[in-house]
């Protein structure tokens, strides 16, 4: 697999043959993943995850085209991946040639080493930081504008009560 240049923010692009049948399959499973929230919320507790896109292309000899943007290295990405969507990774690459399966993972490692192409270029909006220290930053906005609303008709022993419970319930965050 492709090596990370920066361990908070790595990519994986895959490309796999797969199926006609498995192209009809994929058509169906995707447009399915957009009407049903199961699928999503299954992918998206995977909180390392910044992106990820699935794609279909050709037709007489289409391919599935995968890309991410994830924490971490590679490997504990397709790990996290197989543990936690293994399933949705059957239910995907299930057509695809050569789909190993989710477990073990050395095996799906290798199977997708062998499929992954290396990224010239892709964009992280925050390279610096993990899907984790970002959702953290969007959670203290929000309740630190919510305060900030309140704050304005509390009496200075309100908002002092309140103010420290702001910060009990934010330290995680902050």
């Amino acid at each position: 697999m492709p090596a990370s240049r920066d361990p908070r923010a790595s990519a994986l692009n895959l490309i796999t043959p797969i199926s006609s049948r498995g192209r009809l399959w994929l058509r169906f499973l995707f447009w399915a993943s957009t009407v049903l929230p199961l699928p999503r919320f299954t992918v998206l507790r995977l909180r390392l995850i910044h992106y990820a896109r699935w794609t279909v292309l050709g037709r007489s000899r289409p391919h599935l085209c995968f890309e991410s943007n994830f924490n971490g290295t590679p490997d504990a990405y397709v790990e996290a991946f197989s543990y936690v969507f293994p399933l949705g990774m059957t239910a995907i690459w299930g057509s695809s040639k050569g789909f190993p399966g989710p477990v073990p993972v050395q095996s799906l490692q290798d199977w997708i080493g062998e499929g992954a192409v290396k990224s010239a270029h892709y964009y992280c909006a925050y390279p610096e930081a993990s899907t984790k220290e970002i959702l953290a930053g969007l959670r203290v906005r929000d309740r630190l504008r919510d305060f900030n609303s309140r704050a304005r008709d509390m009496d200075a022993s309100r908002f002092a009560d309140e103010y420290r419970a702001l910060v009990s319930d934010l330290q995680l965050d902050i």
